[in-house]
């Protein structure tokens, strides 16, 4: 299950005209710590879109794979939540990516 610990997801972090689906994404840095931890899950999730793109998979089949709700991986993907560290391992899992080798943008 992804937990917020934010009221707002990180996209919400984004500046102005920016999109969590650019190629590179601009985070509005008022606080610098938060504005890169959401730089960093913004380079997992392209990173796990690319991977679930060249394996063809749906967040339907992603999430019964990984045992959580299709919804929960389309907020992970979207930036909508912070996902907590067991909902991000099972992504990275099910899609043939470590954590550890995750690579920042």
């Amino acid at each position: 299950m992804a937990i917020s610990e934010s009221a707002v997801g990180p996209a919400s972090l984004l500046k102005e005209g920016s999109s969590w689906l650019d190629t590179k994404a601009v985070f509005d840095e008022k606080d610098k710590a938060l504005a890169d931890a959401a730089a960093s899950l913004w380079s997992v999730t392209r990173q796990l879109r690319a991977r679930q793109g060249e394996r063809g998979m749906s967040n339907s089949l992603v999430g019964a794979l990984a045992t959580v709700r299709r919804q929960t991986v389309s907020d992970v993907l979207m930036g909508v939540v912070w996902p907590d560290t067991r909902t991000l391992g099972r992504l990275c899992s099910v899609l043939g990516l470590e954590l550890t080798t995750v690579e920042k943008a």
